[in-house]
């Protein structure tokens, strides 16, 4: 079986606005490009430019990362409500840890196990997207009560599920979350 290929942009573009970037990206489209993937590290945040091409187009958009160590849960789930709903079944959440100087150099925080806090926040995050009040104690996240209270109805596919079932470039950072309960608890978290 063989799999199509599949082109993407990656967003934000140097030299280009946020508004520029409709343009860019239609015309993106129009040549066969499939997919937006966005950054972060010291420019725009990763979920500003994907809603810019989520209105303009009918792209695949997806984060390659969004850091868990500068954002909370609350907001990491927020973020990817709204661009879900924006773009219904094409969005890919891709979470990761950064780098030492993107967390502790330039926002302040501590970076301290790091594959917990990825395989910790993509517990909270899928049972946030899932609607769920999410209570979690871990060894580097605690949240207590928090439900999205406009969950997407389709779209973000849920971080541990998708190493079997996403073909995007991000599934390999939620390997380790597969199915397996991380090291603290999430009360209404689901289990693959």
């Amino acid at each position: 079986m063989t799999t199509a290929k599949r082109w993407a942009l990656s967003v934000p573009v140097a030299g280009f606005s946020l508004a520029d970037l409709t343009d860019l990206a239609r015309e993106g489209e129009r040549l066969g490009y499939t997919d937006a993937w966005s950054y972060e590290a010291d420019g725009l945040d990763c979920f500003a430019p994907l809603a810019v091409v989520a209105t303009a187009t009918t792209l695949r958009l997806g984060t390659a990362i969004a850091n868990v160590f500068t954002r909370g849960p609350a907001t990491l789930a927020m973020s990817a409500a709204a661009i879900a709903d924006l773009a219904p079944g094409r969005f890919c959440l891709g979470l990761g840890a950064g780098s030492q100087p993107i967390v502790e150099a330039w926002n302040g925080g501590k970076f301290a196990l790091p594959a917990t806090r990825v395989r910790e926040m993509t517990s909270v995050v899928r049972a946030a997207l899932a609607g769920e009040r999410v209570v979690f104690r871990g060894k580097t996240l605690t949240v207590d009560g928090f439900r999205l209270t406009r969950p997407p109805r389709r779209g973000v596919r849920q971080p541990g599920r998708w190493r079997r079932k996403c073909s995007c470039p991000a599934r390999r950072t939620f390997r380790c979350a597969r199915g397996r309960r991380t090291s603290g608890t999430a009360s209404s978290a689901h289990r693959s």
